[in-house]
């Protein structure tokens, strides 16, 4: 991705960028960088349009990719999020991938989409045009990268945070990087006239992610504290966070749970199931812990009661707080 930022540099800007992936961070900071690169403030009017995917309309964007700037070197024409590989747009696809082969030199076409699909075989061709194109994988960031990032963040604020703290605050709060932007301003607010940033002030400040919360409820129900457990469950509530989602990620945690449990009885490492998983280390090394606290039955039956209380709860046969807190009870004994 930085190769966005040494294209700025050099002044070697591309005829199109094509940003995918689920950290919305990484794609705003990079298009806002490109943005404040090619477009002049007083001309920006005259040389930008936006698209997305109610305004999407094929002749209107062909109409701006081929009009001249005024007053600058380039204009930016920006389709966000517009759906370019549902199967609706398979004509506007192709059209576009046309138009894309003979974009002028005056040009800067932005592509952003959720995904980079592999079935549009003339447009994934085009991209390859590294002379034309960059491709720019904005994708969740790994445990690593992201610790660095935020010691980097903090010290951008003259504040320190060590490693093991970084770590912490990471697992507390979650991967979204926005998240943890916000967080990181909260901690720097708090300890203004303080340098260091530590264990206690994350705990004192942050807000506690969902995924670290259903964490916390699966250990508890792993080590039968059904006390706990409840509490935790509770707490969810009072924060009034939709049941059926809690469900959906009690479900999703013990899915990731039995598929890791079987991964490692193959004698997969922790790195080879990240993979695998699509998950970060860390929630591995979690999820380990927590699948030595349930046999492969019993997690299998546990899945099969998450499937049928979500089956009770769409079909209005039972209560849903009441269903999710008799899951709790029943797998916390088990």
């Amino acid at each position: 991705m930085n190769e966005v930022l040494d294209d700025i540099k050099n002044n070697t800007i591309k005829n199109i960028y094509f940003f995918y992936g689920k950290e919305k961070y990484l794609g705003n900071f990079y298009i806002k960088r490109l943005f404040e690169s090619i477009l002049n403030k007083n001309t920006k009017d005259l040389n930008y349009d936006m698209f997305d995917d109610k305004t999407a309309n094929i002749e209107r964007i062909s109409e701006s990719m081929e009009t001249l700037p005024v007053f600058a070197d380039k204009r930016v024409v920006y389709l966000k999020n517009i759906g370019l590989f549902e199967k609706k747009m398979k004509l506007f696809t192709e059209k576009l991938t046309e138009m894309m082969k003979k974009i002028s030199n005056t040009t800067c076409l932005i592509i952003e989409e959720e995904n980079l699909e592999k079935g549009q075989r003339e447009f994934n061709d085009c991209l390859k045009n590294l002379d034309l194109c960059r491709i720019v994988n904005c994708e969740i960031q790994k445990e690593s990268i992201l610790v660095k990032w935020i010691q980097k963040k903090f010290t951008e604020k003259g504040k320190s945070i060590d490693l093991k703290t970084a770590t912490y605050l990471l697992r507390k709060i979650g991967t979204d990087m926005n998240n943890i932007m916000s967080e990181i301003e909260k901690l720097s607010s708090f300890k203004i006239s303080e340098k260091g940033i530590y264990l206690k002030d994350i705990d004192e400040v942050c807000i506690e992610s969902i995924d670290s919360k259903i964490f916390d409820l699966l250990d508890q129900i792993g080590r039968k504290n059904v006390a706990k457990a409840m509490e935790i469950y509770t707490n969810l509530i009072h924060m009034q966070e939709p049941v059926q989602r809690i469900l959906y990620m009690i479900t999703k945690q013990f899915m990731l749970i039995s598929d890791t449990k079987m991964l490692v009885e193959d004698g997969q490492s922790a790195d080879e199931i990240s993979k695998l998983t699509a998950s970060h280390k860390f929630v591995i090394v979690e999820c380990k812990k927590q699948a030595d606290m349930f046999t492969s039955k019993d997690l299998k039956g546990i899945l099969n009661r998450c499937l049928e209380i979500d089956l009770f709860i769409k079909k209005g046969i039972v209560d849903s707080k009441l269903a999710v807190e008799i899951l709790i009870l029943e797998t916390a004994r088990k």
